[in-house]
């Protein structure tokens, strides 16, 4: 009897977790579909690539996967191309605004978090414009910069951007220093550099989200921001195609 029993109730907790697990990638694409962040499943986005034909000029990429957790907004897409056959590819993006790993200062020397949202945008928008964004930027560079000295918000904005365009120049020289191959796994192919504009159609470099697009490789971890990083942590994060 307790044997049917135990069954019974071991059924009974595999189909409950079946449904969490179901209810909370729901609610985790509801939160991305009706969030102003543009990197969720099936959105497409454009973005203009620097590397070698056909990774060059502006690209047109569906979105078919969002990595979570990530610490970046690493996703895979498929490059639209007229009259062929979509590129399956990694899109690794530093946005200042949704990357988490900037928003929640887990970087090093980033600044405390701060709360985003469209109007806080806009301020910083106009900051950019004014600037007042290349003037404190040129600032932190001068002999009189005090690390410690106090900032509002905007500034501690643009030391986000400044952070994000660090690490991605970082990563960057990662990817092509690495060996052919690492601990079995093939390290993926730089495409290109890209940028993806945040206004759209008034665009400016200054406010543009800088990215890397990668060769998608099976069992390579994404997610890495170290070099070598393809421990068994890595790959249960989900950040492996």
């Amino acid at each position: 009897m307790s044997a049917v029993v135990a069954c019974v109730r071991d059924a009974f907790l595999g189909i409950f977790r079946k449904v969490r697990n179901v209810f909370r990638s729901i609610i985790d694409w509801l939160r991305l579909a009706y969030s102003p962040c543009p990197y969720w499943r099936g959105n497409m986005i454009t973005a203009h690539a620097k590397g070698k034909l056909p990774f060059y000029g502006p690209l047109r990429m569906v979105i078919s996967r969002v990595f979570q957790p990530s610490p970046w907004n690493v996703m895979e897409v498929a490059i639209l191309r007229p009259g062929d056959l979509p590129i399956r590819a990694v899109l690794k993006a530093f946005d200042r605004r949704f990357s988490p790993c900037v928003r929640d200062g887990r970087l090093a020397g980033a600044c405390p978090p701060g709360e985003w949202s469209p109007a806080f945008e806009e301020e910083f928008q106009d900051f950019v414009r004014r600037g007042e964004a290349k003037e404190w930027a040129e600032y932190r560079k001068s002999e009189g910069f005090d690390a410690a000295e106090k900032r509002n918000k905007l500034e501690e904005e643009v030391d986000r951007q400044l952070e994000c365009e660090a690490v991605m120049n970082a990563e960057l020289a990662r990817l092509q220093g690495q060996s052919v191959e690492t601990k079995g796994i093939r390290t993926p192919k730089v495409y290109a550099t890209v940028s993806l504009s945040s206004l759209g159609e008034n665009s400016s470099e200054a406010l543009d989200v800088r990215g890397i697009l990668l060769e998608c490789i099976s069992g390579f971890s994404y997610d890495a921001v170290g070099a070598g990083r393809h421990d068994e942590e890595s790959r249960v994060n989900q950040s492996t195609p």
